[in-house]
């Protein structure tokens, strides 16, 4: 926990931005073990977990029925960084999906606040029963 972080996630929230953060990747419980900044108590954080491509949450992501509130894929992500295309894995894979669908939201109605875009996110997701009480919304990013 970082006071200066969680002040500057309740600065953002009251500009009205959206923080999402990914979940973590060391297999936890983050209602158990919180881990930050991910697990922030501040309405406009959205919490996301890592799956893999059969849609079972990947042995590496954190999770939490309360503190998690996603996931996304997050196992074989092709990405591209200064050395070419590379595959990476992590919840930090699976964060951008959600970025991007907040984007996309955001740039079809830009009158979106923060909580209407997550509410969005989080009302729309694909129940998939292997995340039921692993994330809140027991579902994949839709």
């Amino acid at each position: 926990f970082s006071q200066a972080l969680f002040e500057a996630i309740t600065r953002a929230k009251n500009a009205g931005v959206l923080f999402l953060a990914a979940a973590g990747n060391s297999a936890n419980d983050n209602d158990a073990s919180p881990e930050y900044p991910a697990s922030y108590q501040v309405d406009n954080v959205l919490s996301v977990a890592a799956i893999d491509p059969q849609g079972i949450l990947a042995d590496f992501s954190n999770y939490g029925k309360t503190s998690v509130h996603i996931a996304a894929p997050g196992v074989n992500i092709l990405s591209y960084s200064v050395g070419g295309q590379q595959s990476w894995s992590g919840t930090s894979m699976a964060c951008p999906h959600a970025a991007g669908v907040a984007a996309l939201l955001l740039s079809q109605d830009p009158a979106l606040n923060y909580l209407a875009i997550k509410n969005r996110i989080m009302n729309s997701v694909r129940p998939l029963a292997n995340l039921r009480n692993r994330v809140s919304t027991g579902g994949l990013l839709n």
